[in-house]
């Protein structure tokens, strides 16, 4: 029969082990949460700037909001997340989530609202995208619901950019000077084609 002889070395070792698992352990719980977060912060950031939440829905892959502002124009966010939850995909690639913006405007003249989507339509620029599920990004869509005209574009976004791993804090400002940058783009291209 053999004698157990400890050897404090290999006991450091496995103290080490169990250590460094942890740490991946909860780097995967983080990366979990990150999507979370970013939608909290897209949520808070538009009722910073003065935006109301109108709705806001889920499918299981995608999240839905519109926002609404004083003078009842809206704009609507869609947060598209389902790559970005895959571990390996976020190590490797990036934290990933197709951010769809949209601005939706009233306008009366029903006929040029009318042949500005049936143009848009025609034009070919409602493509589905090259990459399994994505949108081509940056390409301007237009479409209409009675009297409203909306605009929208994907961007593809790393989340990593916005919330900090480490703490899960966010830089709003950043987050926010980005959709209005994008809010602005299709607002000049709406307003473009409704000329």
């Amino acid at each position: 029969m053999t004698t157990f002889q400890f050897d404090q070395d290999l006991e450091n070792k496995f103290v080490s082990l169990v250590e460094e698992s942890w740490k991946r352990y909860d780097d995967i719980e983080r990366n979990s949460w990150l999507d979370d977060v970013f939608v909290g912060a897209s949520i808070t950031a538009h009722l910073d700037n003065g935006m109301f939440l109108l709705d806001a829905t889920s499918d299981g892959k995608s999240h839905y909001f519109v926002f609404a502002d004083q003078e009842r124009n809206r704009n609507v966010l869609k947060v598209d997340h389902r790559r970005g939850e895959d571990y390996l995909y976020s190590k490797t690639v990036g934290h990933l989530t197709a951010v769809t913006l949209a601005v939706g405007r009233a306008y009366p003249d029903l006929k040029k609202l009318f042949k500005a989507a049936r143009s848009e339509v025609q034009s070919g620029m409602a493509g589905e995208g090259r990459i399994a599920g994505y949108e081509d990004p940056g390409v301007m869509k237009v479409d209409r619901e009675g009297s409203i005209a909306t605009c929208e574009t994907t961007l593809l976004l790393d989340l990593n950019d916005y919330v900090r791993i480490e703490d899960l804090s966010v830089d709003r400002e950043k987050l926010w000077i980005h959709f209005q940058a994008t809010y602005q783009s299709l607002e000049k291209y709406l307003s473009g084609i409704m000329a």
